[in-house]
């Protein structure tokens, strides 16, 4: 009789560790799917947004402006920085002659 009692305690045993490793096997199977997952998502931002570390800044223009700075309106009627002063005195429209410099991440 004790022979029968530690055979089926040997088959419900390992039974049991088989349940737990095939358990594991699907956590693991898990884990590197979703790392993989992830690692593409992250690509994926980097391919459509660019760089992380780097930010420019671009300067853009009316297409409607000339060489002198003056702007046409939609009624016709010109524009330009030295008469458009509400910027607290200063000339121009920015308050600066000089363009913003570009930062990076790099430097």
């Amino acid at each position: 009789m004790p022979t029968e009692i530690l055979t089926a305690r040997t088959v419900r045993a390992r039974s049991l560790l088989a349940a737990r490793a095939a358990r594991v096997t699907r956590i693991r199977r898990t884990v590197v799917a979703v790392a993989v997952a992830a690692f593409v998502l992250f690509w994926a931002v980097i391919v459509a947004d660019g760089s992380m570390g780097a930010q420019t800044t671009t300067s853009s223009t009316s297409p409607l402006a000339d060489a002198s700075g003056a702007t046409t309106s939609g009624s016709g009627s010109i524009s330009t920085p030295s008469q458009d002063s509400t910027s607290g005195g200063q000339s121009g429209w920015g308050g600066s002659s000089q363009p913003a410099p570009v930062q990076t991440g790099q430097s």
